[in-house]
């Protein structure tokens, strides 16, 4: 009888009504995928910096960014009758129509990162241009437009962003952030790296105590830049590397490890040093990075668990490419990734790494296997735990080796307690 079939109520069968979204909703749900931590509010507010065209661009941290987050510049500013549209959505300066994607030359073209930042945050924008006498501060409400104005005359010409109370419409975010502030201050230096190297006569500055700080002075080689955000010792064992095709735009300029680096200077074992660009613009692309990594891994000869620093530059026409594909920009479609890859691997890599080398076997990999936990009661007066793995399970004999507890941890596992 409780199995017994129950038909559903004339209710559950009645569709719900489809009905427009209000203002306010629509809002928050399309800020969430834009500003979803720190990092993500900091990289779109250095890049309108850049596009500004600063050449100092200031950023500060109070309480790893949920209290506050400050990026100033010395940018052209912004003119007064621009501002109300600076924080509305849907408004930029970058691009005309859709068809501008193809000549894009800046960072920003959706005019949405400030619209969204205003509505997890309380926004304070001040600016000034080289027309006008003095800066004027505003306060932004949540859907973008100015709830007040006021002068302020100690601002240089250029533009400051203060974010307050990150994420207070969204308190689930703002916990999980709070208890990784040292994280997510690691995650805003490193890219601030990315950036500052790209821009090497940018002045990039980062104070976020107690966990991060960042000072990269204006420098004219890319080079210099590499020195002072990691080491002279990591640059030493770089070796540069350039190819450019004036006919078909395109130029790969970067910085490679020499082939017989040390391992311990030019990898880590985090991937978290390959600053690949394309016109200037942080991008991840996938085979590039595989292809560079097997085989700096094959002639360096160091494992699968490390990865090298590597540095490359490309500039080719906007319209070879995509940029309009993910929140972050950051993914990137090519009209054929295949040949761009061919060309770096051809013109880039090989010459650095000879293709006797690159042939040479790669350092065994140790893959990873499903282990199990042995305990052994009577070894001393605490439990001894090792880990096995379940190929090597095979090797225990059960009856010769139960008393090192192999047997029982394999029947808990419902496994046969003799494999061979």
């Amino acid at each position: 009888e409780d199995d017994a079939y129950i038909p559903p109520s004339d209710a559950a069968l009645v569709a719900p009504s489809i009905k427009r979204l209000t203002t306010s909703t629509v809002r928050k749900i399309r800020s969430g995928p834009v500003i979803i931590n720190v990092q993500a509010v900091v990289k779109e507010l250095v890049e309108n910096s850049l596009d500004a065209k600063a050449t100092r661009i200031d950023v500060k941290l109070q309480e790893g960014g949920l209290k506050l987050i400050e990026v100033k510049d010395n940018g052209t500013g912004i003119p007064k009758d621009d501002v109300p549209l600076a924080t509305a959505a849907n408004s930029t300066s970058k691009i005309d129509d859709f068809d501008s994607l193809e000549v894009l030359s800046t960072y920003g073209f959706r005019g949405e990162a400030l619209y969204s930042l205003c509505n997890e945050s309380q926004v304070e924008l001040i600016t000034r241009t080289d027309a006008d006498p003095h800066a004027t501060a505003y306060s932004i409400k949540a859907n973008g437009s100015i709830l007040s104005s006021k002068p302020d005359y100690g601002h240089r010409v250029g533009t400051t962003i203060r974010a307050a109370e990150l994420f207070k419409n969204t308190p689930v975010r703002a916990k999980l952030l709070r208890t990784q502030l040292k994280r997510e201050a690691g995650r805003v230096k490193h890219m601030m790296y990315t950036y500052a190297l790209i821009h090497p006569s940018v002045y990039f500055t980062l104070n976020s105590p107690p966990h991060e700080s960042y000072n990269k002075p204006t420098v004219k080689p890319i080079g210099d830049g590499i020195k002072i955000s990691f080491s002279s010792q990591l640059f030493d064992q770089l070796q540069p590397v350039e190819y450019k095709n004036e006919g078909e735009k395109i130029s790969i300029t970067g910085y490679l490890p020499k082939p017989n680096a040390d391992i311990q200077v030019v990898t880590r074992t985090t991937n978290d040093r390959m600053f690949v660009y394309v016109n200037q613009r942080p991008g991840d692309l996938v085979p590039l990075a595989r292809m560079i990594n097997g085989i700096t891994r094959n002639c360096l000869h160091f494992g699968s668990q490390r990865y090298p620093f590597a540095f490359l530059s490309i500039e080719l026409p906007p319209k070879q490419y995509d940029v309009n594909c993910s929140v972050n920009k950051r993914e990137l479609l090519f009209e054929d990734e295949g040949e761009l890859i061919r060309l770096i691997k051809e013109k880039v890599v090989d010459p650095v790494y000879p293709l006797s080398l690159q042939s040479a076997p790669q350092t065994p990999e140790r893959r990873s296997t499903p282990s199990v936990l042995v305990v052994n009661p009577q070894r001393g007066t605490s439990q001894t735990v090792t880990r096995l793995r379940l190929d090597e399970l095979g090797t225990l004999q059960s009856p010769q080796r139960s008393q090192h507890g192999a047997t029982t941890a394999m029947s808990r596992l419902n496994l046969p307690s003799d494999t061979n």
